[in-house]
């Protein structure tokens, strides 16, 4: 069985003015960014988007503290982990599957 590795990095959380969705951004991955309808939604959408974003990067980016995130009118912070020997496995399997 292969190890865990667990990973939490802080997102922030965009409710939409005009319907529910929820856009979502990391300020350590800047190039990540996805969305939910919901909340719980949008942090499936977040672990997974993160774990993405992390397993092709060379080397992981350190982690902003909380006190250090500056929030527009109706944003919020989350912390949101991903398991990246499990996000490495998707990507993975993708590309077996593309190859097929």
């Amino acid at each position: 069985m292969v190890k865990p590795q667990i990973v939490t990095y802080l997102a922030i959380f965009s409710p939409e003015k005009s319907s529910a969705a929820i856009n979502v951004r990391f300020p350590d991955v800047p190039d990540t960014i996805t969305y939910g309808m919901n909340e719980s939604e949008a942090r499936s959408y977040a672990s997974e988007a993160l774990g993405l974003a992390l397993t092709i990067r060379e080397s992981l980016p350190p982690a902003t503290s909380v006190e250090d995130i500056v929030l527009s009118a109706n944003e919020y912070v989350v912390m949101i982990s991903v398991d990246l020997t499990r996000a490495a496995k998707k990507v993975t399997d993708h590309d077996n599957l593309k190859g097929k």
